[in-house]
């Protein structure tokens, strides 16, 4: 015979274990929301997706093949950085200057191919300024 204090005692037992499952999933999901939020790490040794897609996005003429088959961390930085005119200036910076002295620098295909990159994101960044109010 189940007494009263014994109906009260499991049903509160039942509804904290489905509060603790709840919370639970919530966890997960919260955890398996930001990880999808989250960008990709930078990859050292081969082409992040997004860069692969940023180069199918850039005209034929302009695709830095040859830098990222030889430099593919280099490519990931350019890429990551390519919406934001700003940041995407700063990385030019780095690659095109030498500040520490004695650096050897790229070899002239892929020098060639950083130039190009380069030349174009400046004319797109004077356009957009002068196409600015």
């Amino acid at each position: 015979m189940m007494k009263i204090f014994d109906y009260f005692r499991i049903r509160q037992a039942r509804k904290l274990a489905a509060q603790a499952r709840r919370r639970a999933a919530e966890a997960v999901a919260s955890r398996t929301s930001a990880a999808a939020r989250a960008p990709a790490p930078v990859m050292a040794d081969a082409l992040a997706p997004s860069t692969s897609a940023w180069i199918r996005a850039l005209p034929m003429r302009l695709r830095p093949l040859q830098l990222c088959n030889a430099y593919p961390r280099v490519a990931n930085r350019i890429a990551l950085a390519w919406s934001d005119p700003d940041l995407v200036d700063g990385v030019f910076n780095e690659l095109l200057l030498d500040r520490r002295g004695g650096r050897k620098g790229f070899p002239p295909a892929i020098a060639t191919e950083i130039l190009r990159l380069h030349a174009w994101h400046e004319q797109r960044s004077l356009a957009a300024r002068v196409a600015a109010p």
